[in-house]
């Protein structure tokens, strides 16, 4: 796993959107697939952005992308709230000069956002914010070393590790690394978001 740095910018985002098209909360708020691919486009190239200046940009490369994670370090998230702001104005502005992205998707998508940051622990502790494989590359372990990265720096730090998922095929990985789910998040009848925690393991 290795940087990945504002240059791939494009590239990366591009794999992000692939990675969520069946992402059970994107699909429910963007049935369509042109309005889904221009909004998550829009999400995620802005996680980018913000992830860049706090080095939380990691990717698998061989030589081309492979994966992409966005791994805060304790102190890293949240942003602060004016950071953020700017940042999503941008991308909002330039989805809904698309034509496709909806105020009303963006409305609701910024309500889940103030959700799930209710659910962020106060105590200092890594985000794992994005981890996503491209999916012709699915099944060739990329997710889970990610993820062997990640819990080996929690693990060096003796800190926790949380992140979010909608989707019960992560969540099993992520179990199977010792997250735990410790809230559950529907706003306006959407699939459930689990935000899950994983206690740092002892290095002996």
């Amino acid at each position: 796993m290795t940087p990945l740095t504002r240059s791939q910018t494009r590239e990366a985002t591009a794999l992000l959107v692939a990675a969520f098209d069946e992402d059970p909360y994107f699909n429910f708020l963007t049935p369509e697939k042109a309005e889904r691919e221009v909004f998550v486009g829009a999400v995620m190239g802005t996680n980018l952005v913000l992830g860049y200046p706090r080095e939380a940009t990691y990717a698998v490369q061989a030589p081309e992308l492979r994966g992409v994670c966005i791994w805060f370090a304790p102190g890293g998230y949240p942003i602060p709230f004016a950071e953020q702001a700017r940042a999503r104005a941008v991308a909002i502005g330039r989805a809904l000069a698309a034509g496709h992205a909806k105020p009303a998707t963006i409305a609701r998508a910024m309500r889940m956002g103030e959700l799930l940051d209710e659910a962020h622990p106060d105590e200092p502790c890594f985000y794992l914010q994005v981890l996503a494989v491209d999916p012709r590359h699915h099944g060739r372990g990329i997710g889970s070393s990610m993820l062997e990265v990640c819990c080996a720096q929690a693990d060096a730090a003796r800190l926790p590790a949380v992140l979010e998922t909608s989707k019960e095929m992560n969540a099993r990985l992520y179990r199977r690394f010792g997250f735990q789910t410790i809230r559950t998040t529907v706003a306006e009848g959407s699939p459930a978001i689990w935000t899950m925690r994983r206690d740092p393991r002892s290095l002996s």
